[in-house]
Formats: structure tokens, C-alpha cells, sequence
């Protein structure tokens, strides 16, 4: 099934460039919805959603590359 929030699957397909599709329904839990909540995000916040200090550091460089 599709994700039921439009920006979800942007996010979705970001977070599997990465590896890190297992971690979607979190985000879509914690109501992150689109790439442009990632950029707000601390590392902090990402490992208290479950990713590894190394998932976590990637996404925020990568977030931050996105601005």
C-alpha cells in the first residue's frame, strides 16, 4: 500500500538511498512527513526515534546538504 500522507513517499525514497526504509513508519509515527521536516530534526531527535548514532549523523549531513 501506498503512503497515506502525499509527502511520505519523497521521504520514503530518501530514507531508502540510504538504507533506512525500515525506519518510514516511525517517522510517519512521529508525524514527519516530507524532506522538509528532516532539516529540523537534531541527532538527538533521531536516535530517540531508534536510528544507530551513524544512521542518525548521516541523515542530519545529509539534511543539511539539502538547504
Amino acid at each position: 500500500p501506498s503512503p497515506p500522507h502525499p509527502g511520505l513517499q519523497q521521504l520514503a525514497t530518501f530514507l531508502e538511498a540510504f538504507g533506512l526504509q525500515r525506519h518510514v513508519r516511525r517517522f510517519a509515527e512521529e508525524e514527519i512527513l516530507s524532506l522538509r521536516d528532516l532539516p529540523h530534526l537534531t541527532l538527538d531527535d533521531l536516535v530517540d526515534m531508534g536510528l544507530s548514532f551513524a544512521e542518525a549523523d548521516t541523515l542530519v549531513s545529509a539534511a543539511r546538504e539539502m538547504l
